[in-house]
């Protein structure tokens, strides 16, 4: 089974009723952090 990363700092950068792109900072398994991991989210 694979471990969860876990987020540290989550920021929304752009928002609209289309979508919206967030930044989280996240610490991964082996302990090495990503400072931008980008994550587009868009409506159903």
């Amino acid at each position: 089974m694979m471990k969860k990363w876990q987020v540290i700092k989550s920021e929304y950068i752009y928002q609209t009723p289309f979508g919206n792109l967030r930044s989280n900072k996240v610490v991964l398994p082996n302990g090495h952090i990503i400072e931008n991991y980008y994550v587009n989210e868009f409506p159903d």
